[in-house]
């Protein structure tokens, strides 16, 4: 006589009761700080290349700028989720209107931004590679140049998302107990767009992009080792190679964080391509929204951390923040002296 053995879950099943805690835990306790330092520190870079008046600077330094922008703002908008889970846990029913519009509107401009981001991320990798193999090849205006491009990119990136989130609508739904609470859904009608803009932007936004830094940060990686040989071949300019140097070793961490901070998103994605279970609407949608939090999660540390590679290779960003702790400093001091010179007299 044989017994039916219970069906074991699949290995990527999570518990609701793990993703609500994971999601509690990053929303509210990590992500403030997260946010709080990358603001800071990409507000501070930004001021920092605003003062670089240097005619001669690196064409990436301008697409390094619009970087550290898209970042900001994104960061700014993830201090909501920390907004919405305090909601959900003292008031469900506002928490729940806060989260649906959350889903709408933040989260567009959000997914715009990290647009952005992969595009200044490759077109810093392609620049740098350029300047590599055509040291000379600079152009008219390269900087002017870089201006309208990244526009064009903001224009495109703005453009490209609307339907994912055009296609929504807040609702009121009743639960078993007879509450009122809001969600996000998609139109009836708008299903079939929907699910073909999604697949769209997974393809080119968390496999294409990462894939194109990947193959730029190895060219970058072999072009520099052959021009390292033939700069040490030859007696050239010290000064002028440690910059080289510096600039190309920021470029390449700068892409190789990207692509490691995609992963998790990249095995969702793969996930949900395998095994429709593992969808945001599937039977395990537990392990849908876990990985989701924590692909989000590796999306700000990314943008809290692009601006400490920049700390750590710039010259001028290094000496701008001495000489403004400089000034802080003897500002203090002649305000102290002045006091108790004060008290003495």
């Amino acid at each position: 006589m044989s017994t039916d053995s219970p069906t074991s879950p699949p290995v990527y099943a999570v518990s609701q009761n793990l993703q609500e805690r994971f999601e509690w835990i990053t929303n509210v306790y990590i992500t403030p700080i997260v946010a709080i330092i990358g603001i800071t520190g990409n507000s501070v870079g930004l001021w920092v290349l605003a003062k670089n008046h240097d005619k001669r600077a690196q064409t990436i330094y301008p697409y390094l700028f619009a970087l550290m922008a898209s970042h900001i703002p994104s960061l700014i908008l993830s201090l909501l989720l920390t907004l919405k889970e305090v909601l959900l846990f003292t008031d469900p029913v506002i928490g729940s209107l806060v989260n649906s519009y959350v889903l709408l509107y933040p989260s567009y401009i959000v997914y715009t931004l990290r647009c952005v981001t992969a595009a200044m991320v490759i077109l810093m990798s392609t620049e740098r590679l350029k300047a590599l193999l055509q040291p000379r090849a600079n152009g008219n205006n390269p900087k002017k140049n870089a201006r309208w491009i990244i526009l064009t990119v903001i224009i495109v990136s703005v453009v490209f998302m609307i339907p994912q989130y055009a296609v929504r609508e807040v609702a009121k739904v009743t639960t078993m107990d007879n509450q009122t609470m809001y969600t996000a859904l998609v139109k009836p009608e708008n299903i079939d767009i929907f699910v073909i803009h999604v697949f769209i932007v997974a393809i080119a936004l968390h496999y294409m992009a990462p894939a194109v830094v990947l193959v730029l940060g190895i060219m970058l990686l072999v072009t520099f080792s052959r021009h390292l040989k033939q700069r040490n071949a030859l007696a050239s300019n010290q000064r002028s190679n440690i910059n080289q140097t510096k600039l190309t070793v920021m470029v390449v961490c700068v892409a190789g964080m990207f692509i490691g901070f995609s992963i998790p998103i990249v095995f969702l994605q793969t996930l949900v391509f395998i095994d429709r279970r593992y969808n945001f609407d599937g039977e395990y949608k537990a392990t849908f929204f876990l990985l989701a939090n924590m692909a989000d999660l590796f999306a700000r540390l990314n943008a809290c951390i692009d601006v400490i590679v920049y700390i750590l290779a710039a010259n001028d960003f290094r000496s701008i923040l001495r000489k403004i702790f400089c000034k802080c400093t003897r500002k203090t001091n002649k305000v102290t002296d002045s006091t108790v010179s004060t008290r003495l007299s």
